[in-house]
């Protein structure tokens, strides 16, 4: 009996014996396998040999702890390799990740999603869930208000951002139009005190601000995680170079907060919302100016302002205008005098002038001529959207003295008090008289927005009484401008 007893336990010993060497040995075999997926190499092949590994260890391995780690393993390096394909656009990484894995090329993703969901329990739930999400990415595309990309980790947020914001500068997207989809304005958000350089801009202009930071810390957290060793931050370390260099190198004009006093346009008018280095805001009484804040990212990832100068908008210096006028229209000597000490710059800077609802034209007429002496390189008027949102549009001022030389406009515009006088091309002169509304008699913006209609004409010249108000000024500057060329603003000498 002790002789069979004796045969029984060693018999168990030397199962339990192997039994532990084989649990070591996939211990170790995963270990091997995790090292390999430690850096991703597609181009020698050792990242897809290390996932073939991992198919035939979850073949031969009985231990339910090993194969669940095993398989977890496979479905976290092959939700990368998916986000690897996606960003380059290498649909042969696809092809070759479902070759790997035996199956078809339309259901991998699904595959990839419904392993991560069985396999990623427990400790592994969270990240489970981040690299399914960053599956349906690459499926969907990359959205930043999207629910899928909330859930995504905040690594592969930050890349697939990124991505997206330097794929649009490449196509041509100015840097503000890339950030459109950002739509989180940090003024509104808990907790916050709405902070220089923020309270600078006006709702649309922090939102855009905001992004650009946002993008700048996504930036250092990517670089930070090379540093760290993470494999797909790893892979992407010289392209994070190259997003790193072209946002350095892309300045953002967040739309500021202007002086709310301008003339208001209508949303059917032809805008730019291109601004310029610096603002001037003309009422009847003062003109205020102030410089436009622009923004950059600095190589640390936050936002650095740069101006042409001071005062920093929505901040404005104020110079007094004259309580009375001479008949004629010419410069105010005093406005020369402080602008010029104010826009002295080795680079010439452009200017948008906005005037006040109210103001006589000829008030603007002196103010532009006074900028005339000035190192301006280009300059525009200035509207506010519905919104309160700024509008520009270029403008080239001329005095009646000069356009006898100047080639012909297509459309030539003659404000009266009494309403429009228009010319199209060598078409006659027709008269748009003012109509009667609900305020009184008022300029018939929408007869002259349908007799130039749609031309896409090349050229347009304005020219004005000295008593018509600048709000119908403005209004009919925004409805005749060329689509590509400043208005001629004709002012009257």
């Amino acid at each position: 009996m002790k002789k069979l007893f004796l045969t029984v336990t060693l018999v168990g010993l030397m199962l339990s014996s192997q039994s532990t060497v084989r649990a070591q040995a996939g211990g170790f075999a995963l270990q091997r396998i995790k090292r390999s997926l430690s850096h991703y190499d597609l181009q020698n092949g050792t990242t897809t040999n290390a996932l073939r590994e991992l198919n035939e260890f979850v073949n031969v391995v009985t231990v339910e702890h090993e194969i669940r780690q095993a398989r977890f393993m496979r479905a976290i390096a092959l939700s990368d390799l998916v986000v690897i394909a996606t960003i380059t656009e290498r649909e042969e990484l696809i092809e070759k990740l479902a070759e790997v894995m035996n199956i078809d090329r339309i259901i991998l993703l699904a595959f990839i999603e419904q392993e991560l969901e069985d396999y990623g329990r427990g400790a592994n739930r969270l990240a489970g869930q981040q690299a399914a999400a960053a599956i349906q990415i690459a499926e969907r595309g990359f959205d930043p208000r999207a629910n899928e990309t909330k859930r995504a980790s905040v690594l592969l947020r930050d890349l697939f951002g990124l991505d997206a914001i330097y794929k649009s500068i490449k196509r041509g997207k100015g840097l503000a139009e890339a950030l459109e989809a950002y739509t989180t304005d940090p003024c509104a958000l808990p907790k916050t005190n709405c902070l220089y350089p923020f309270s600078s801009f006006d709702a649309e202009g922090r939102k855009a601000a905001f992004a650009l930071q946002q993008l700048g810390h996504a930036l250092k957290r990517l670089q930070l995680a090379v540093k760290k060793g993470v494999p797909i931050a790893r892979y992407f370390e010289s392209y994070l170079k190259e997003i790193s260099r072209a946002l350095s190198d892309a300045e953002l004009t967040p739309s500021p907060q202007i002086y709310q006093k301008l003339v208001a346009i209508s949303k059917a008018a032809r805008t730019s919302k291109t601004m310029p280095d610096a603002v001037i805001a003309v009422t009847e009484s003062e003109l205020r100016f102030g410089f436009v804040p622009k923004i950059k990212l600095t190589t640390e990832g936050s936002i650095r302002v740069i101006t042409a100068g001071k005062p920093v908008l929505p901040e404005m210096s104020k110079v007094k205008l004259p309580t009375s006028y001479l008949p004629y229209i010419r410069q105010i000597d005093e406005v020369t005098r402080i602008l010029k000490a104010t826009l002295r710059h080795d680079t010439p800077v452009s200017v948008a002038l906005g005037p006040g609802r109210d103001v006589p034209a000829h008030i603007i007429g002196r103010v532009l001529l006074s900028l005339r002496p000035l190192s301006v390189k280009e300059i525009s008027m200035l509207g506010l959207g519905e919104d309160g949102s700024p509008h520009t549009v270029p403008m080239q001022v001329v005095s009646t003295r000069e356009i006898d030389e100047m080639n012909p406009a297509q459309v030539n515009l003659r404000i009266r008090l009494g309403g429009y006088t228009l010319k199209l091309g060598l078409g006659s002169k027709q008269d748009i008289p003012r109509i009667k509304g609900e305020t009184g008699f008022q300029f018939d913006l929408d007869t002259l927005a349908a007799k130039v209609g749609e031309r896409g004409h090349r050229s347009a010249e304005v020219s004005f009484m000295g008593d018509v108000r600048s709000e119908s000024l403005v209004a009919a500057m925004f409805r005749v401008a060329p689509d590509n060329d400043p208005v001629r603003l004709v002012i009257p000498q």
